[in-house]
């Protein structure tokens, strides 16, 4: 009488081991602060928990893309200048084991 029941764990998608880091907001993504030298975050990068990552630009605001724990860039999803969306990856990292 009706149809079978789907247990949770068949049901939910594998979680990778990693971490993604995502936009906070709409807006061009910059990997760097206007008056810095180089890239926040670098593949093979170690970042502590709250570090900042990068920048999203809205008109004359700059929202930081924290990372909200400690880890490894594992990837680099969004490229300098790029227009990315609320919630979109950012970066992997690898948890600090």
């Amino acid at each position: 009488a009706g149809t079978p029941a789907v247990r949770l764990a068949e049901a939910a998608p594998e979680i990778p081991a990693g971490c993604t880091v995502k936009a906070p907001m709409a807006g061009l993504f910059r990997d760097r602060h206007p008056a810095g030298a180089g890239p926040l975050a670098a593949a093979g990068g170690a970042l502590e928990a709250g570090a900042v990552v990068g920048f999203v630009e809205v008109g004359p605001l700059l929202l930081p893309v924290i990372a909200p724990e400690a880890g490894t860039v594992a990837d680099i999803h969004a490229r300098a200048g790029e227009l990315i969306g609320y919630g979109d990856a950012v970066l992997t990292m690898e948890p600090v084991r």
